[in-house]
């Protein structure tokens, strides 16, 4: 079986937008309550108006 390629949204459900896709490096099935490895990321967002 092939590798998945795991991805985590942040997103604004009140404006319908994707604000940042980021992969998850464990290749494990993303579930309530277990861990997850998301490699370094930084990210700015401006303030609404």
């Amino acid at each position: 079986m092939a590798a998945l390629d795991l991805h985590i949204a942040l997103l604004d459900d009140t404006n319908g937008k994707v604000l940042v896709v980021t992969d998850e490096i464990s290749d494990q099935v993303i579930q309530t309550g277990n861990l997850i490895t998301v490699p370094t990321w930084a990210f700015g967002m401006n303030q609404p108006a």
